[in-house]
């Protein structure tokens, strides 16, 4: 008896153990970036600025703000756990095509972004950008697009719901088990990213 108390009591610190250690390494299994940038929108002849958006606990977000003439909209571009901006360059070439400014940002961590990555910090990154655009751009929260490519549109999703008068646009990249009824709510679940202006008013919970 003594023996089987002994290995149950092994066997439940050893669980235990290694709930902390994922615990503790959860940054680590989700966020992968990469501080070097590979590349930069003027190599493929696009007009940008990069502009640094302080968040609201001290971190600078590097940034690349493509304007467009005659624009549609707003696009708030928001990548996946993996990179960099640097790598996400041809979606800046796809939406300039379809007529809509971009800023397209670095989480913290990531890039030349200051900060380490993590769920908590990501949604200030979020509302940092969302304040760039509205704030400092002056763009009306209807104007603006939400676009989430694998991570980023549980970012995006976040934040729609945070701000009702933008858009959500979730590409089909993005997969989820399971799927927050407010989230499903409020946002357009899309097959394809160039049907990105189908609709001409916001959605709506």
């Amino acid at each position: 008896m003594r023996m089987l108390l002994n290995l149950l009591i092994m066997l439940a610190v050893a669980y235990l153990a290694v709930v902390l250690l994922v615990y503790l390494g959860q940054p680590r299994l989700v966020y992968f970036p990469e501080k070097q940038l590979s590349n930069t929108p003027g190599a493929i002849g696009l007009d940008y600025s990069s502009v640094n958006i302080a968040t609201s606990d001290g971190e600078t977000l590097h940034s690349w703000w493509m304007p467009v003439p005659d624009a549609k909209g707003t696009v708030l571009f928001f990548h996946g756990n993996a990179g960099n901006i640097s790598h996400r360059i041809n979606y800046l070439a796809m939406f300039k095509r379809l007529g809509y400014n971009t800023l397209l940002f670095d989480y913290r961590g990531y890039g030349q972004s200051s900060g380490v990555p993590s769920e908590s910090g990501t949604y200030l990154d979020a509302q940092a950008a969302w304040r760039y655009l509205t704030e400092a751009k002056g763009i009306a929260p209807a104007q603006i697009v939400l676009y989430g490519e694998s991570l980023g549109g549980a970012v995006a999703a976040w934040l729609r719901v945070e701000n009702l008068d933008c858009w959500c646009w979730l590409p089909h990249s993005l997969q989820f088990q399971t799927w927050p009824q407010s989230y499903t709510h409020s946002c357009r679940y899309a097959g394809s990213a160039v049907l990105i202006t189908i609709h001409s008013n916001p959605c709506n919970r």
